[in-house]
């Protein structure tokens, strides 16, 4: 499977409470790592590996995301969506609401403060070449009090997350990165918030 152009959906509503008082001056996407905003670095590493379609949900500040992004957008040669999320909806909400730009085979899915070097293009293969309907990027840590962690078994399939356990109470090292590949028919399966509603 070609992965060129494929999408890429930006979780980028945080509030960001922990970088304040950075954060209630800007959005936490736009927030500045070596003078470019931490979403700017996501984009650009996503369309090193070829992903060029973005979509993106918005809800603090949204016009300083919206103003910046319109702005460079074309510099960056890239497609982005993005979508303004009036009401946080809970789990998946992000991508319940921008599911009508996520139409590809595989999506990449990333947190809107996820700053790596991550090579997606392994992480893509590693994807297409498994079994599962989701691919979750996992890192070892030290310190499992700051990460979600990720439980699995023995064929790698997750069973469980621990949200930012003590180390003597963690199952796992294995921190989940906020990182992720859905097929096509997950992002079908998330209901529109009408349909979650009933």
């Amino acid at each position: 499977m070609d992965k060129e152009d494929n999408q890429t959906m930006i979780l980028a509503a945080g509030v960001g409470s922990r970088l304040d008082p950075l954060t209630s001056q800007i959005p936490k996407p736009l927030c500045p790592i070596l003078g470019r905003p931490v979403m700017e670095h996501i984009i650009r590493l996503c369309k090193k590996h070829g992903f060029t379609e973005f979509a993106a949900n918005t809800h603090v500040m949204k016009e300083k995301i919206e103003s910046h992004f319109k702005d460079i957008k074309s510099n960056l040669g890239v497609t982005l969506n993005l979508v303004y999320e009036k009401e946080l909806t809970g789990v998946a909400g992000g991508i319940r609401t921008c599911k009508q730009y996520l139409t590809d085979d595989v999506i990449l899915i990333m947190m809107g403060d996820a700053l790596t070097d991550v090579d997606l293009t392994r992480l893509y293969e590693a994807h297409i070449k498994s079994d599962f309907s989701v691919t979750v990027g996992i890192k070892q840590v030290q310190d499992t009090s700051q990460y979600g962690v990720v439980v699995a078994d023995e064929k790698r399939k997750i069973i469980s997350f621990q949200e930012k356990p003590k180390p003597e109470d963690a199952l796992s090292n294995w921190a989940n990165t906020g990182i992720y590949f859905f097929d096509r028919k997950i992002i079908d399966e998330i209901p529109l918030i009408e349909e979650r509603q009933k």
